[in-house]
């Protein structure tokens, strides 16, 4: 139990937050009494910019060890992070209360009274530098840090220098470059009954597509394309190419999630977008919680109350603090039943506004 802290600290203090949060995250019913699972959590949530997952984790964080310093501070720049300026100050005050000296609060202080008007306060919310406001975690120094980059870089420059030129890497993946369907002599096999009825050249045609789209890390469009070859009269020699792409493909954050898919075009033609990954806002309806799943209904578009673009069945395989009606984002894969679809979370974001 201790050793999952432990790693996830180790993550924070270098700097991948999105990490610890991957590794913390599912595991809120087991740390559900620590401070410091809440804290890193929250922290981490701060960081990548979520800023609703960071208010709600700090705020436990602070009903299990009321009036905490770094957890105000991480507290108060998620306010400033929202422009919430007074709630900022109320977090900084009760950091003076308890600790009359602290450098943080007492700088966050002088910092609003210079800048406590939006228009002054969003260069140094944009720019990061509020940041600068948060406690500071230990990384290597500087000089080691450099060092280290400089041998990594020299050894790098050698290996590259030592290969011939066609063996130079120029692909994400050597796997995926080499993989090709030109020695293939027949790409559609009989139409049959399929999805989608292509030609020889409409097959090379989304085959080079997905590969292209993976190689410029735009995966879900890769998916989507290779999706288009399984459900289509390709050949088996082809398909068996196009899932080998498959493999190389890792499930998104939510700071390398791109090409997102609507409500709207997931339901036209659910099958097509099977393991690909949306991020869609909506409310939480129906919500059952479970020993080790949770599931509810995602009223997509009804984050704001005023447009329902569908209704999304949402399962979670880990804990997470949820209840009826909250505004929520939810980064998940498309998992497909016959016509219809779910989404199997992979991580939730709490929307202001509750």
């Amino acid at each position: 139990m201790k050793s999952d802290l432990k790693r996830a600290r180790a993550l924070y203090q270098g700097g991948k937050y999105a990490k610890a949060i991957r590794l913390l995250e599912p595991q809120v019913f087991r740390y559900r009494e620590s401070f410091s699972f809440y804290y890193l959590l929250g922290m981490s949530c701060l960081r990548v910019g979520d800023t609703g997952g960071a208010k709600t984790y700090l705020d436990r964080a602070l009903s299990l060890r009321p009036n905490e310093t770094g957890a105000l501070a991480g507290l108060a720049v998620v306010h400033l992070k929202r422009y919430e300026v007074a709630d900022a100050i109320r977090c900084y005050l009760e950091i003076v209360d308890s600790d009359p000296h602290n450098r943080i609060a007492r700088r966050g202080l002088r910092l609003l009274r210079r800048n406590a008007d939006r228009e002054r306060l969003t260069p140094l919310v944009e720019s990061g530098k509020v940041f600068r406001l948060l406690p500071r975690h230990r990384r290597r120094s500087r000089t080691a840090v450099l060092v280290g980059l400089s041998i990594v870089i020299a050894a790098g420059a050698v290996v590259y220098a030592l290969l011939r030129p066609g063996d130079r890497p120029t692909f994400r993946e050597p796997e995926v470059a080499a993989l090709t369907i030109s020695d293939i002599e027949t790409l559609a096999a009989g139409a049959g009954d399929v999805r989608y009825a292509l030609s020889d050249r409409e097959i090379r045609s989304i085959f080079d597509r997905a590969k292209r789209y993976f190689a410029d890390f735009r995966d879900n469009l890769a998916i989507r394309e290779i999706n288009r070859l399984l459900l289509s009269n390709a050949s088996p020699r082809v398909q068996e190419q196009a899932r080998t792409i498959l493999r190389f493909i890792p499930a998104p954050d939510f700071t390398t999630m791109r090409d997102g898919f609507t409500y709207a075009e997931v339901a036209a033609d659910p099958p097509l977008y099977n393991g690909t990954y949306v991020l869609w806002r909506g409310r939480i309806s129906n919500l059952e919680v479970g020993t080790d799943v949770i599931r509810f209904d995602l009223l997509v578009g009804y984050d704001t109350g005023k447009v329902l673009e569908g209704v999304a069945p949402v399962v979670l395989d880990f804990g997470v603090e949820l209840s009826d009606g909250r505004p929520i984002e939810v980064l998940g894969r498309v998992d497909v039943a016959r016509e219809s679809f779910s989404v199997r979370g992979v991580s939730i974001h709490r929307l202001a506004g509750e």
